[in-house]
């Protein structure tokens, strides 16, 4: 935006209408400028007025991040017009989108933090094990039951960010015919030991005997044991998960509900972000560092699909796959 000597707006572009939250260029044109720019938030110590006064009499450019509720980042830059060059007192005012960008950095410094703590927290430990005077005194026995759960975790942190990350480089172009039935019965399959040692039992409810689509097996396995793991592990003993898998249109849905505590409603929009997990009064058992559902969404988006997670209305969580399939004539 161009905005004159009094602070009214003289020229403005569609992007400038847009981040400003307005429908079009008339929207802008001739108002208070300093007014329009307070739907955005400056994260900084400045305040409008201020900013407005610094550029405008005192001459100096300024630049700075900014928020539009809810969640639009911008990067503002503030520079005092040549006077002598553009024949006017004024200032320029550009508008720069850089979510993108800051929840890359945001992803970036959480990824930092997991191998920094979660990854060398065990084996700082198992160090730790080895060098103190009671692992001298321990039978083999005592001292293996002790190394055991710190080795498996760090295990389960590097495989769990390995298949992550193979998960974001799948291409497309290498997905084959899959069935997705035979997929989810594997899971199931794989998840029930881990189901019959927490007392919970596993169902299946699969309308069709074979549905298939372009995947990738083995990435899609894994989604589904991942979500079936992560609902054994905020389940209480005794109680049901179901996994249902049907045709809808041309998409195959799979629904796993559980009767845990639910999710909550403020932790919803976020529970498949990477480094993210639920916190519910199981907190004890949730004690991952939020790889597993952040796996499923990229598997989700790879294989052009969605991935939902709600609340069911008995209680508990509930995960919703959808991913396109093939017509049923084609098999």
């Amino acid at each position: 935006m161009v905005i004159n000597s009094l602070g009214q707006v003289v020229i403005s572009n569609p992007r400038a209408v847009f981040y400003i939250g307005c429908e079009k260029d008339a929207d802008l044109l001739g108002e208070d400028a300093s007014k329009l720019l307070q739907v955005l938030e400056i994260r900084d110590a400045w305040q409008w007025p201020d900013v407005f006064q610094h550029v405008l009499l005192e001459g100096e450019p300024i630049r700075f991040e900014a928020l539009r509720a809810p969640d639009t980042e911008l990067f503002v830059q503030l520079k005092p017009l040549d006077e002598a060059g553009a024949g006017m007192h004024g200032m320029i005012v550009n508008l720069s989108y850089i979510g993108t960008l800051k929840r890359s950095e945001r992803t970036r410094v959480k990824m930092l933090n997991f191998l920094s703590h979660d990854i060398r927290s065990p084996i700082t430990s198992l160090l730790s094990l080895t060098q103190s005077r009671k692992v001298q005194e321990s039978t083999a026995g005592e001292l293996a039951e002790q190394i055991q759960p710190l080795a498996r975790r760090s295990l389960k942190l590097a495989d769990n960010f390995l298949q992550l990350a193979r998960a974001e480089a799948a291409d497309s172009m290498h997905f084959e015919d899959t069935d997705f039935v035979s997929v989810a019965h594997n899971a199931v399959d794989e998840a029930y030991v881990q189901a019959k040692a927490s007392g919970i039992t596993l169902h299946r409810q699969f309308d069709e005997d074979e549905i298939w689509l372009q995947g990738d097996l083995g990435l899609l396995e894994r989604a589904l044991f991942n979500l079936l793991e992560n609902a054994i592990k905020f389940s209480p003993p005794g109680s049901e998960i179901v996994m249902r898998v049907s045709r809808e249109d041309s998409c195959v849905v799979c629904n796993i509900q559980d009767q845990g505590p639910g999710i909550p409603q403020d932790q919803l929009s976020n529970i498949f972000m990477p480094f993210t997990h639920a916190e519910t009064e199981n907190t004890s058992q949730g004690n991952g560092v939020g790889l597993g559902l952040s796996f499923v969404k990229v598997v989700a988006d790879k294989h052009r699909g969605t991935i939902e997670a709600t609340n069911g209305e008995a209680g508990g969580a509930q995960f919703t796959l959808r991913i396109p399939c093939e017509s049923e004539s084609a098999h």
